[in-house]
């Protein structure tokens, strides 16, 4: 299940809707350079009625309706680069503030990315070694792409739904097509009985 959603993203903003966990009192959130980077860094604890950062010049109300909490923040608060691609994570956390599970990876993007351009967005990685799709590295985007192309040094399962199917795919030094009209805002993926470097090229499927 998706645990994080990217509501809105300008220069020196991230405005951002955790959904919420029963029996979380608050929400942990942590960054990383790279969707599989081994330790991500704690920089924000969020209340469970929201946060928003004193940097932030925005009048938005953090009242979201439904499951879910708002959290507004400035990236240069926590020393995060605000012009490059990062990624985030968050943990809720349970009333004696230890962490009860903690989320995939959302990638979060340049601010203003796409344009009229159409850019392409690179990924590289690593594929873990995994039995099946349930234990599959799960990586999850702002919004929709398409254009999705995976190129692996040795075979991979692929999937974009938690429930499958999924698509086996051979190593190859060229970049598989596998979602050219569909769009996509999350992929799993696994090794075929070993951890597998890859990379995945696609594109904005809206930039408006």
């Amino acid at each position: 299940m998706r645990q994080l959603s990217m509501h809105r993203r300008k220069p020196n903003l991230v405005d951002l809707l955790i959904t919420k966990t029963v029996g979380a009192y608050s929400y942990k959130l942590k960054w990383g350079v790279n969707f599989d980077t081994a330790a991500f860094t704690d920089f924000l604890i969020v209340p469970g009625a929201g946060y928003r950062d004193p940097n932030v010049d925005d009048s938005g109300n953090l009242t979201i309706h439904g499951n879910r909490v708002r959290a507004l923040f400035d990236p240069a608060s926590y020393g995060i680069p605000d012009t490059s691609v990062w990624w985030l994570k968050v943990s809720p956390l349970d009333s004696t503030g230890a962490e009860m599970s903690t989320s995939a990876s959302t990638m979060v993007l340049v601010p203003n990315v796409g344009g009229a351009y159409f850019p392409q967005l690179v990924i590289t990685g690593n594929a873990p070694n995994a039995p099946g799709l349930p234990t599959s590295l799960q990586i999850d985007f702002p919004q929709q792409m398409r254009d999705f192309r995976i190129q692996s040094t040795a075979a991979v399962w692929v999937a974009f739904d938690p429930k499958g199917p999924e698509i086996l795919l051979a190593g190859d030094p060229l970049p598989k097509d596998i979602s050219r009209w569909s769009t996509v805002s999350t992929v799993y993926i696994r090794g075929n009985g070993a951890v597998v470097p890859f990379s995945a090229v696609f594109t904005l499927a809206y930039t408006q």
